[in-house]
């Protein structure tokens, strides 16, 4: 059992480390995208290139730190050590939080149809929003599954 979950730790890492590494890349360029698309875009497109660019400076920092703090020892002697470190639940945790970020995109969007003065600014930053929810979502449930996956296998066979 030993050896299943050290290989079990590995794995589970090595899924950490590849969605950070996919997360900063995603970052990236749309840090890439956002200032060009500030620069360059009209009425609202300005505002979802903006606040791209600041949503991916969050996410940049966060795939960072994580890269940074991934577990150095692949010491794993229970199920339970392998599912505090998979990380599962902070995953699960996170897409939750998506849908509620889409939503409030989706409200901003909304609000912007009724609005004169910050109709451009509402429409930018509820699209944005939105479309930024939607790739996190994909990729916080895309990680859980990958991990739940891995401890199935040990708990289940």
């Amino acid at each position: 059992m030993n050896e299943l979950l050290l290989t079990a730790a590995n794995r589970s890492d090595w899924i950490n480390m590849v969605g950070m590494v996919a997360l900063a890349c995603w970052a990236a360029v749309n840090i890439v995208v956002g200032i060009v698309g500030w620069r360059s875009g009209n009425a609202w497109t300005r505002y979802f290139f903006r606040m791209g660019l600041f949503w991916n400076l969050v996410n940049i920092t966060i795939a960072i730190w994580a890269l940074a703090h991934l577990p150095n020892d692949t010491l794993v002697s229970t199920v339970d050590e392998l599912k505090s470190r998979s990380n599962e639940l902070l995953y699960l945790v996170n897409a939750g939080l998506d849908i509620i970020y889409a939503g409030g995109g989706v409200v901003l969007v909304w609000r912007s149809l009724r609005a004169e003065s910050s109709r451009n600014l509402l429409q930018g930053f509820g699209i944005a929003i939105v479309f930024q929810a939607i790739f996190l979502l994909i990729f916080d449930l895309t990680l859980f599954l990958l991990q739940y996956g891995i401890r199935a296998e040990l708990v289940y066979g």
